[in-house]
């Protein structure tokens, strides 16, 4: 699921961003950013429903 979100999220990038970026890395680190703010927000739902309030 994570590697799905990274490469739908760079080819995402990569498509709309092409022209605008000077380096194609760049577009690979934003997907990265995407992916581990993807996984932040999945770990926080998953924890409150888990642990529910306090």
């Amino acid at each position: 699921m994570a590697l799905l979100i990274y490469l739908i999220s760079y080819y995402v990038l990569k498509a709309k961003y092409a022209s605008k970026l000077e380096k194609q890395s760049k577009a690979m680190s934003m997907g990265i950013f995407i992916y581990f703010f993807t996984w932040l927000i999945v770990w926080v739902i998953t924890l409150s429903a888990i642990i529910g309030p306090l």
